[in-house]
């Protein structure tokens, strides 16, 4: 953000202007930190999502392998039965 001269106040960016002839630029390089900001959320977010299918993916071959035990991560049967009759009684 420095690059473009742009501070960050709690959630909102700030870029400051000294006159009238500094605001185009001052608006093209704030619009600039915006993109590089949301290409960087963008990017950690997939990372996330990437990681958490890799997880998954990892559980799933090593239960298919029986090197882990997925009870602990199911639910019984009967308790999703006894849910589903609680709801429909009312």
């Amino acid at each position: 953000m420095k690059l473009y001269r742009v501070e960050q106040h709690g959630g909102e960016l700030v870029r400051a202007i000294a006159g009238l002839d500094e605001l185009v630029p001052g608006i093209v390089s704030l619009g600039q930190a915006c993109v590089r900001t949301a290409d960087l959320m963008f990017t950690k977010r997939s990372a996330m999502v990437t990681a958490f299918s890799e997880q998954v993916e990892e559980v799933l071959s090593d239960a298919r392998r029986g090197d882990r035990d997925l009870s602990a991560l199911v639910r019984p049967r009967h308790a999703c039965q006894e849910r589903a009759t609680h709801h429909t009684a009312r």
